[in-house]
């Protein structure tokens, strides 16, 4: 977060300022401060999560399945597109909005990472996870099932 000064000089104190600016040095540098333009913020965060973050599964191996909810937001608009990382289709496109909500059905056995990439300039913007996890890790040798 950033926190800016802004000093109103009026243009009869600004004389007294600069007069008095050899011996108040606080003074010089609060006329500079007023006559120097603000740089504008070039980069502008995008929170991206997941609802939910993981997805578990009865075994280690079986596919999971949960209804997820990908959102993002941002303080400007954006032209971004989501991504499934490793694929080259978009799952959705937005032209200059602000935030976003997706909604859908997962399904997999493994971690899945989603990318928001820039329209512009295929950079990615923000990224988030659905991790998929197991109660019980998969078993190496088979059960048989005997009567007697």
């Amino acid at each position: 977060m950033f926190w800016f000064l802004f000093v109103s000089v009026p243009s009869n104190s600004k004389a007294l300022i600069e007069k008095q600016s050899k011996s108040m040095p606080l003074a010089e540098a609060l006329v500079n401060v007023s006559e120097t333009p603000l740089k504008q913020i070039e980069e502008t965060p995008i929170s991206f999560k997941a609802q939910p973050e993981q997805c578990v599964t009865l075994r280690q191996g079986r596919k999971c399945f949960a209804s997820v909810t990908l959102e993002w937001q941002a303080e400007t608009e954006q032209s971004l597109c989501l991504h499934e990382y490793g694929h080259q289709k978009e799952i959705a496109c937005w032209q200059g909005n602000k935030n976003a909500k997706v909604e859908f059905e997962f399904e997999s056995n493994e971690t899945v990472v989603y990318q928001l990439i820039s329209n512009e300039n295929q950079e990615i913007m923000a990224q988030t996870q659905i991790k998929v996890s197991w109660l019980h890790k998969k078993s190496s040798r088979k059960k048989r099932w005997r009567l007697f």
